[in-house]
């Protein structure tokens, strides 16, 4: 015997329904993810590339820094008053006490004044009047740094490992500019393993 009923079949079954939200969420989710990717990319994207770039030349080839480039202020070991007779120079208006006796040669040209001593140590002096204008003062924001010393200290105490292609642009070229500096001084005077603070 042959039936006539017909049966009707659902065209959308519960789960294909639920397969293609999922389908539709995970899509957005992608594009979400992608997006942000994408942001990430557009804003950490330069630097990065000039992170890499340069990290050769702060880190060498032994993959750490070079002599000098981490040296930071620390305290002295020893704070006690030396006994030992010393040199006295006034140089500006500034009067220094030296530990070193043997004066070996003096050198002052007005802007700059240096005295050489036997056992190799060489004092700078700076004559404030010539040098009024502030050279570093572009790596800081407007008001943070006002004194020299504070800009002084704001150099040595910068090291590589600072520098991380994942900070802001502003910070990221503060410290990439603190490190030029640190590397002309590093160049001009020579690695220093030391670095006190009075």
């Amino acid at each position: 015997m042959v039936s006539n009923k017909v049966v009707a079949s659902p065209t959308n079954p519960p789960q294909d329904n639920m397969f293609r939200h999922r389908h539709k969420g995970q899509f957005f989710a992608w594009c979400a993810l992608a997006l942000v990717g994408l942001a990430a990319g557009i804003y950490f994207g330069p630097q990065t590339v000039e992170y890499w770039r340069l990290r050769p030349l702060l880190f060498g080839l032994s993959d750490g820094p070079l002599r000098g480039w981490s040296s930071v202020p620390r305290p002295l070991d020893d704070t006690s008053l030396s006994t030992a007779e010393g040199s006295i120079l006034s140089y500006y208006g500034y009067r220094f006490e030296v530990p070193w006796k043997d004066i070996d040669w003096e050198h002052d040209d007005g802007p700059i004044a240096e005295v050489g001593f036997k056992t190799r140590q060489t004092v700078t002096f700076l004559n404030p009047i010539r040098y009024q204008e502030n050279p570093i003062g572009g790596a800081f924001a407007s008001g943070i740094h006002e004194s020299k010393y504070e800009q002084y200290k704001a150099v040595i105490s910068t090291t590589p490992s600072q520098w991380s292609p994942f900070r802001s642009h502003k910070k990221f070229a503060q410290v990439r500019t603190l490190l030029d500096i640190k590397g002309m001084w590093i160049e001009n005077y020579g690695p220093t393993a030391d670095i006190f603070i009075i």
